[in-house]
């Protein structure tokens, strides 16, 4: 006569349940770390942006920033020559 089996078969499917709850906790887990992977890579995109945008800034700051000084270089060169002008002029009516 074979040996009782029944209380085998039913420890292999408590393991298999429980493995099955493992693997649904597991994979929920797995669910809720891909969504915070795509809150991630929308904040990433937002940085991009911000950064693009303050990068455009900065680089059309500069920009003003050279003609700024291109322009008073040219006015320091307009003081120093109207400076030698004046003292042409004094030289000449003293």
């Amino acid at each position: 006569m074979p040996r009782i089996t029944c209380p085998a078969i039913d420890d292999v499917q408590d393991a298999i349940d429980k493995a099955s709850g493992w693997i649904d906790e597991a994979a929920d887990k797995m669910r809720g770390q891909i969504d915070a992977l795509e809150n991630l890579r929308d904040a990433n995109s937002e940085l991009r942006k911000c950064a693009e945008y303050w990068q455009n800034k900065a680089d059309e700051l500069q920009v003003e920033i050279d003609d700024q000084a291109e322009q008073i270089r040219k006015l320091e060169d307009e003081v120093i020559d109207l400076k030698r002008e004046i003292i042409s002029l004094e030289r000449e009516f003293s």
